[in-house]
């Protein structure tokens, strides 16, 4: 069993891991970290990478140089509340289904991601 302390450290540990791997994106009032790897054109198309609750984006950094190598462009934001992206329930975001549909929505348009698109989520 981890103590406090241990388990203070642990996450003073890991808290930043992987952050010199992406950037900021605002959309309207939230503030996305997002992975990118390739580059706009790529002739295979784009590839969005969702993680699942409670890890972030960082556990896809291998597949998606792999995917850029082959010719995509690949994209994996930290969802809403998770890694490095805003965290702030009561600021106009309550965590519901519905917005985290609607915000995604938003960040793809940002992104400048039209369909088709290929998609990989985690469970």
């Amino acid at each position: 069993m981890l103590t406090v302390m241990n388990h203070n450290l642990l996450i003073q540990r890991i808290e930043d891991k992987g952050k010199d791997y992406g950037s900021y994106i605002r959309c309207g009032e939230q503030r996305w970290f997002v992975r990118e790897t390739g580059f706009p054109g790529n002739q295979r198309g784009n590839i969005v990478f969702l993680h699942g609750a409670p890890t972030q984006s960082y556990s896809y950094r291998v597949v998606m140089a792999q995917m850029a190598d082959a010719g995509f462009r690949c994209f994996a934001p930290d969802w809403l509340g998770f890694g490095f992206s805003d965290s702030q329930p009561g600021y106009g975001f309550n965590y519901t289904e519905e917005e985290y549909h609607v915000e995604f929505d938003k960040l793809l348009e940002k992104l400048g991601i039209e369909t088709p698109f290929s998609l990989v989520v985690q469970v």
